[in-house]
């Protein structure tokens, strides 16, 4: 490892990290996801908060204080976290996230008040969409960032171009690739192996597989790949 790059280790284990997980909020299964990771993670006897920017279509969701009053003033950031188990913890963050999307240079400001949150978390995480590559380059310069991809010409495309938008400005973070809905595991293989083939020349670490979520029948399988994103493991293709 040369200087440099040791230097940016070392500066990463420092620093606060959000792990991001980006992908379409129309497809349904972000949100699914990231609340499987928490029950995951307390599964594991872990702590982990997502910051959660998927807008609820429910009344009471609606009326929870946004992490929106924390940027504006209005709240601290203790004051917005939510716990369905004193190891499962989320902050409505829809219209937060979205405003620090617009200025991703404002990521700091959440980064240093993080030690004030009122549980001690193994992992945080952030739902994201697609295109949102340059806050999660904030959140997590040297980590998993995990992508939800639909087997869908537009899908892909869109992966693509935000990952390798992301690379260069975060050329050490760890890309990992769901795939979710689709025909079945063959598809989703071959999804995988398209964005891994066409992202080699531009990625210092090569993309990992971290599973296939099908359209119906999903529950099984988005236990399974709760299960690899919180042990950062890769997934072998069926």
């Amino acid at each position: 490892m040369d200087q440099a790059r040791t230097l940016r280790h070392l500066l990463g284990q420092n620093q606060q990290t959000i792990h991001p997980i980006l992908g379409d909020f129309q497809s349904g299964f972000v949100s699914r996801l990231a609340r499987q990771v928490l029950a995951q993670h307390a599964r594991q006897k872990e702590t982990a908060l997502l910051f959660d920017a998927v807008p609820k279509t429910d009344e009471k969701s609606k009326q929870l204080p946004d992490l929106i009053e924390f940027f504006s003033g209005r709240k601290s950031l203790e004051d917005l976290v939510r716990c369905a188990s004193p190891q499962e913890c989320w902050v409505p963050s829809a219209h937060g996230l979205n405003a620090l999307m617009h200025h991703p240079q404002e990521a700091a400001h959440l980064l240093s008040k993080l030690h004030r949150l009122p549980v001690t978390c193994d992992k945080l995480y952030a739902t994201l969409p697609t295109k949102a590559w340059e806050l999660a380059s904030r959140f997590a310069p040297f980590s998993d960032w995990f992508w939800l991809v639909q087997p869908t010409p537009a899908s892909v495309t869109c992966t693509f171009q935000a990952i390798r938008r992301a690379s260069g400005v975060c050329s050490e973070a760890q890309h990992r690739i769901i795939v979710v809905g689709g025909k079945g595991s063959g598809e989703a293989d071959h999804v995988y192996a398209s964005l891994l083939d066409t992202s080699m020349p531009f990625l210092t670490r090569p993309l990992q597989y971290c599973g296939f979520i099908p359209k119906t029948q999903a529950d099984e399988a988005l236990v399974r790949v709760a299960k690899a994103m919180c042990t950062s493991e890769p997934v072998a293709m069926a």
